[in-house]
């Protein structure tokens, strides 16, 4: 990534998290986080669209810890969370 935000991070974690590339995903949140930028909403639900689309539970489970790290709270990533769980169980 040439131009490094959160608009361009959440870009490319959402099309890892399309095809279900949770490792891929969970890397870039990782560099974004060491790049010292702010994780939103739409940066955990890709992350958990990506479990989701992988059926990773054990990934999905880290990222909702993140969340909880982050308290983070919005209904989108509450939804998110749902769903996560109840495909991945």
């Amino acid at each position: 990534i040439e131009i490094k935000n959160i608009i361009s991070y959440n870009s490319m974690i959402n099309g890892y998290a399309a095809k279900g590339m949770v490792d891929k995903s969970m890397k870039l949140f990782y560099e974004l986080l060491e790049n010292k930028i702010q994780p939103d909403e739409t940066t955990f639900v890709n992350l958990l669209e990506a479990c989701t689309n992988s059926s990773n539970l054990v990934k999905g489970r880290e990222v909702n810890e993140i969340i909880k790290t982050f308290n983070f709270k919005s209904e989108a990533v509450n939804n998110s969370l749902v769903k996560m769980f109840s495909k991945c169980n």
